[in-house]
């Protein structure tokens, strides 16, 4: 707006040939544009909640459009990558109850800012005690490219569909290969390829998501139901564990 009166007060025609009335013409266009793309961001975002604070009705969940103290405090400590630090984490449309044989939550995961702002709806499960740290995704080239760095790709003994579909990674090799039992592999190897699922470890957290993907309220419930599978193979493969 300062370049504008700016304008407007300088005593030349034009600047650059460009008559003043096509000068704030061009001011009120962007003007009207930053307008609009505000309106449009806040009226998805309302229907996102909406349609969220729906499904958690619908199906057992408690619906808080952010987290309490106490639960943020708790979410604060899930990290996707488990070898470097990440930005602050926010969390949003948060429906909580219980799933995958224990308390679980459902939230759209924010971090950064700007151009580097991403947003990640994630299900959390509560496994209630910490379980070896690891990360797991689809393997691809950037991942084989990962593991010549120096972050190694754990291969399970007796499982080699899965060692060939997935990249996994955790520092502690040994607590990681005690968890990924039979059961636990065959969930993983029953996931259809085109759910793209990632899976993390945080503390007592176990999380399913899609790294910056916000899945649609109307698309939840067919992402949450192998999700749970996957939490019920970690909770049974934990009560048989040094972990459990």
């Amino acid at each position: 707006m300062g370049i504008l009166l700016e304008y407007l007060r300088a005593p030349q025609k034009a600047h650059f040939d460009i008559p003043p009335w096509l000068f704030f013409a061009m001011w009120l266009g962007f003007l009207v544009l930053a307008v609009l793309a505000l309106y449009t961001k806040s009226k998805a975002a309302k229907q996102r909640r909406a349609e969220l604070e729906q499904f958690a009705m619908e199906n057992g969940f408690l619906f808080l459009e952010k987290p309490d103290d106490e639960l943020a405090a708790h979410l604060a400590g899930i990290r996707f990558n488990v070898t470097r630090l990440e930005y602050t984490p926010h969390y949003s449309n948060v429906l909580r109850g219980n799933a995958g044989g224990g308390g679980a939550v459902i939230a759209d995961r924010t971090v950064g800012a700007g151009k580097s702002r991403s947003v990640t709806t994630i299900v959390a499960f509560d496994m209630k005690t910490p379980l070896p740290a690891f990360m797991v995704c689809v393997e691809n080239v950037l991942w084989r490219l990962a593991g010549k760095l120096g972050y190694a790709d754990i291969d399970i003994a007796g499982a080699p569909d899965f060692s060939k579909r997935f990249y996994l990674h955790g520092k502690d090799e040994a607590g990681v290969r005690a968890l990924f039992t039979p059961e636990v592999t065959q969930a993983f190897e029953q996931l259809d390829s085109k759910l793209q699922f990632q899976v993390s470890v945080s503390g007592p957290w176990l999380v399913v998501y899609r790294p910056g993907k916000l899945i649609p309220a109307a698309e939840l419930r067919d992402f949450l139901q192998p999700a749970e599978s996957l939490a019920n193979a970690f909770r049974r493969a934990r009560s048989t564990s040094a972990f459990g």
